[in-house]
């Protein structure tokens, strides 16, 4: 297996676990905000590090194709998740539109 494979594996599984515990430690809407854009762009910067290291100086087209994809994740990220303002849960809901919280009944902000 390739050593370059391995260190990206891991690299994902850490910024993961490091993601799941900011986003969980993150006290207002805000920041959990913030948390959530900040991983979805990193793990892209991670694909295409990783893809460039496998293939070099010709994997661009690849790089705008990602970047492309990352903004998708983006706008549905967004999109379909919404943060309860008396508890700050992260509310995912793609294709149902939610209203209140289901933990503690708060209003819901996007």
């Amino acid at each position: 297996m390739d050593i370059n494979f391995i260190i990206y594996i891991v690299i994902w599984a850490i910024l993961g676990i490091l993601f799941h515990f900011l986003g969980k430690r993150a006290s207002d809407v805000k920041t959990k905000k913030k948390i959530d854009s900040l991983a979805v762009v990193s793990i892209f910067a991670l694909m295409y590090i990783f893809i460039f290291m496998q293939s070099g100086a010709k994997s661009w087209p690849i790089g705008l194709f990602l970047l492309f994809l990352m903004f998708i994740a983006l706008f549905i990220s967004n999109r379909y998740t919404s943060y309860c303002q008396a508890c700050s849960k992260r509310i995912q809901h793609l294709g149902q539109s939610v209203s209140y919280c289901p933990k503690c009944g708060g209003n819901l902000i996007k």
